[in-house]
């Protein structure tokens, strides 16, 4: 039993030791725009993005920020797997998540646009969201900044997966823009005209947690074994 605690011990170790930092940071253009920047984050239970849109807080009533997440990563809409997290601004509306219930954007290479926070989306309070899963905005001088939190829980995913992930800002700013002053920023770079609809356009992540999560991760781990051990062993 002591050798098997003593291999069980030098698994966490080397689990700790050799976790790679998962955090880094992204930026996204359309055109000669104003670009989104950001980061993205791991703890040993949640997904954090952070997204930046710069002079998007001079006229945010009609912003949003649109997480496109393909959790199977198979490159395609996975009905009732795959999921949307949008925090709007129109109609004060907030944050919402949406699970794909159709794959239905899969049949046109242009992929039909339909509103990020159309559909069967729910809202914090409603059944089916997940405890914990958050997206808050503030600003910073005329920059728009959102912060997301996503429990692996709410995505079906774990520690070690890996997942398609889009982010994609709508920023209205008539000054800088003319027109209807409304453009769309996105990551990660793409030709396809809604690659928000179009999984096979996302970016692949790692779950990967960085090593301050996984040293706490390896405690508990090498804890419950000495635990387990002592009670063995009475």
């Amino acid at each position: 039993m002591r050798r098997k605690l003593v291999l069980l011990m030098g698994v966490a170790i080397l689990a700790i030791g050799s976790s790679a930092q998962a955090d880094f940071v992204f930026s996204g253009q359309s055109d000669e725009y104003p670009p989104l920047s950001g980061s993205i984050s791991f703890d040993a239970s949640n997904m954090y993005v952070q997204v930046t849109v710069t002079d998007a807080a001079i006229a945010f009533d009609e912003d949003y920020l649109a997480i496109g997440l393909d959790n199977d990563n198979d490159n395609d809409w996975t009905p009732y797997t795959d999921s949307l997290f949008v925090y709007d601004y129109y109609n004060n509306d907030g944050a919402s998540w949406r699970i794909k219930e159709t794959d239905d954007y899969t049949g046109s290479t242009d992929y039909v646009w339909d509103c990020p926070w159309s559909g069967s989306k729910i809202k914090q309070g409603d059944s089916g969201w997940t405890t914990g899963l958050s997206f808050t905005t503030s600003t910073s001088g005329d920059d728009l900044v959102y912060n997301a939190t996503i429990p692996f829980e709410a995505m079906g995913v774990a520690v070690g997966d890996t997942i398609g992930l889009l982010v994609q800002a709508r920023d209205r700013n008539v000054d800088l823009y003319g027109g209807n002053g409304r453009v769309i920023n996105y990551w990660p770079d793409s030709d396809c005209f809604n690659k928000l609809y179009d999984p096979a356009q996302y970016d692949d992540v790692a779950i990967i947690p960085e090593p301050a999560s996984m040293l706490l991760f390896g405690s508990a781990m090498v804890g419950s074994v000495v635990a387990a051990f002592r009670r063995r062993k009475k």
